[in-house]
């Protein structure tokens, strides 16, 4: 080969090495499994006594907010939370990204048996590409059941990679509980929430979608029956977990919850599971005799967790 065969042959060598480091370095700025974090913080809820006391139950009416956040040069690319629903039943009426840094889990204490934790998670990486959020918000205007959805859309040029939900802060006279939180296009995210109170507030709802330049992302999605209470029993609970998303990178997750309507029963679980894998779970009601929900129609539910892979 003449010298200047060899000095292209080092040039395509060379470039090859700079066009495979730009590829690598392009990948890396998709949140990745191995490489996020993941931040937690926790809020007990008391057992208030009632007055005059009932054995086996406690005081609702306490809210609390929690705002776990990522490490200095990290960047919140989801998050979820958990609460005991045995112990606790609470509204989570918000679980959104604040910040670059931070995300926000807001919810409500119906009512309680037993002290229990509420735990809200942020999930961390050092992701290169700008993150921008879109957000539309709707009113739950009517009567107890009605279900709206807002839908977020993603400016040209991004895609979703996370999405999450506020609302009216929820209290004993109006509220609402989620049945939907998931991507809907390729550009598009939609939460969908049913109102719970019968009374003449009307509570809002915005759902949130946080966008970013990064590749597509793969759906993992399972679904599971949580069956209604028996007869004689107050709840019920039941979960699935997607199963681990097969690439190398993971960015987050989503849910539904059917049949929409019905008020009965309530996301409990929202959060990243080990293997890469989203984990969702519901506890459902079977009011007793003399409350204002007693008479109303007891579904089983169809509960599907929903991860997003890249």
């Amino acid at each position: 080969m003449d010298g200047a065969g060899r000095r292209d042959g080092r040039l395509g060598r060379a470039l090859g090495i700079v066009v495979a480091t730009a590829f690598a370095a392009m990948l890396l700025t998709v949140p990745s499994a191995s490489a996020a974090t993941t931040v937690s913080q926790t809020h007990t809820f008391p057992c208030v006594p009632l007055n005059p006391p009932i054995p086996g139950t406690c005081a609702g009416g306490l809210s609390a907010t929690l705002t776990p956040t990522c490490a200095e040069g990290q960047k919140a690319v989801g998050g979820g939370f958990w609460f005991d629903s045995f112990r606790v039943a609470v509204a989570v009426y918000e679980s959104r990204r604040v910040g670059e840094r931070t995300w926000r889990v807001s919810g409500f204490l119906d009512d309680t048996r037993a002290a229990g934790d509420l735990v809200a998670y942020a999930y961390c990486s050092p992701l290169s590409a700008a993150v921008v959020e879109r957000a539309q918000t709707v009113s739950l205007a009517g009567p107890r059941g009605t279900l709206r959805s807002a839908t977020a859309t993603c400016p040209t040029g991004t895609r979703p990679i996370a999405g999450g939900w506020s609302g009216t802060p929820a209290s004993y006279f109006g509220g609402s509980l989620m049945r939907q939180s998931e991507r809907i296009s390729a550009t598009a995210w939609r939460v969908s929430a049913v109102k719970a109170n019968q009374l003449g507030i009307s509570p809002d709802l915005t759902g949130h979608v946080y966008c970013a330049a990064t590749p597509a992302l793969r759906t993992a999605a399972r679904a599971a029956t949580v069956a209604a209470p028996p007869v004689g029993a107050l709840r019920n609970a039941g979960g699935v977990v997607t199963p681990p998303c097969s690439g190398p990178t993971f960015a987050s997750g989503g849910f539904r919850l059917a049949p929409y309507g019905s008020v009965l029963a309530r996301l409990s679980e929202l959060r990243l599971a080990a293997g890469g894998s989203w984990s969702a779970a519901a506890v459902t009601y079977r009011p007793p005799p003399g409350n204002p929900l007693y008479g109303l129609p007891v579904p089983n539910w169809r509960l599907t967790a929903i991860a997003y892979c890249g």
